[in-house]
């Protein structure tokens, strides 16, 4: 009986202390800095057919962002518009039409509490008006595209090791080598880092990527109507926020950090050097952190129809 009574106090216990345990949905040590994407749009609601005389129909956007910034204590750099564009403002009447500004605290990125992102859903209305003589029917293709300033964070594991060419003999935790960078929730990546040494320095060679589908563009024109184009010589250029190993700076780069990296055909790459001054005699893994800023374009397009009212 005794035995009987022991048995349940320690099961109560189990259960007591299980019942204790903290099931909370804490922040999450999964990396949620990636994938290729930024801001995206999807419709969530368009008229296939609009009447003419017709007015108010709405037209609904959902706005994501499936990237990792802004952070919260980023929402003040982060800043962009919805537009819409691509039908004859003699036909139709849609309003705002200057776009809808985005929100940053509604769009922030993803992160250890949130690996889904923001969204927002924006509303345009449609007034339709008359149709000229003799057109039954007008098929406009409605162009959707939000223009916003974004940022990309890398930071890669990367050996250090002031002479791996040494003839002495010791335990190394690592060895230099290429490595590839992976995503990092942005549509410019820093796809990966080549290594070297010369001399009194190591040389970083990192390679940017533009894996995204839409336009880089300046950050200064992020509010600026894309109907209106942008000028071709300003396009596919990535500013250098910062380049760092661990917490020390790199002691130089082309182009230099604070400067603009052109890409072409997608691509360019940024050459950093390190002093070996800067970083002692031992061998260890730190991050390789490096921050881009940019503006940047993302659209889809739907096609709708315009039906001549016949009374």
């Amino acid at each position: 009986m005794e035995k009987k009574y022991i048995c349940l106090f320690l099961f109560s216990a189990i259960l007591i202390i299980s019942s204790c345990t903290n099931t909370g949905s804490g922040p999450s040590s999964t990396n949620y800095r990636t994938g290729t994407q930024g801001i995206t749009l999807s419709l969530i609601s368009i008229p296939s057919k609009l009447y003419e005389n017709s007015r108010g129909t709405p037209i609904t956007v959902e706005v994501k962002n499936q990237g990792a910034f802004p952070q919260y204590d980023e929402h003040s750099k982060f800043d962009g518009v919805l537009w819409i564009g691509g039908y004859d403002d003699d036909l139709l009447r849609i309003t705002p039409s200057n776009g809808i500004d985005l929100d940053a605290e509604e769009l922030e990125g993803k992160s250890q509490y949130n690996n889904e992102g923001g969204r927002s859903l924006l509303s345009f209305d449609v007034d339709v008006k008359k149709l000229p003589s003799g057109t039954t029917v007008y098929k406009p293709i409605l162009l959707f595209t939000a223009t916003y300033r974004y940022q990309t964070i890398a930071s890669p594991m990367v050996c250090i090791d002031p002479d791996p060419q040494s003839m002495e003999v010791r335990e190394k935790v690592c060895t230099t080598h290429d490595v590839s960078a992976g995503s990092q929730g942005a549509p410019i990546v820093v796809s990966n880092i080549e290594q070297d040494v010369a001399g009194d320095t190591i040389i970083f060679k990192i390679r940017i990527r533009n894996t995204g589908n839409g336009i880089l563009i300046p950050e200064s024109d992020w509010n600026q109507d894309p109907d209106e184009g942008y000028d071709i010589r300003d396009l596919d250029e990535v500013k250098i926020r910062d380049v760092r190993v661990g917490n020390t700076r790199m002691s130089s780069c082309m182009p230099s950090i604070g400067k603009a990296l052109k890409l072409t055909n997608n691509e360019g790459y940024i050459q950093c050097r390190l002093d070996k001054s800067r970083i002692g005699s031992n061998v260890y893994t730190s991050p390789l952190n490096i921050e881009l800023t940019y503006g940047y374009t993302t659209s889809i397009s739907t096609a709708i129809e315009v039906i001549e009212d016949i009374g």
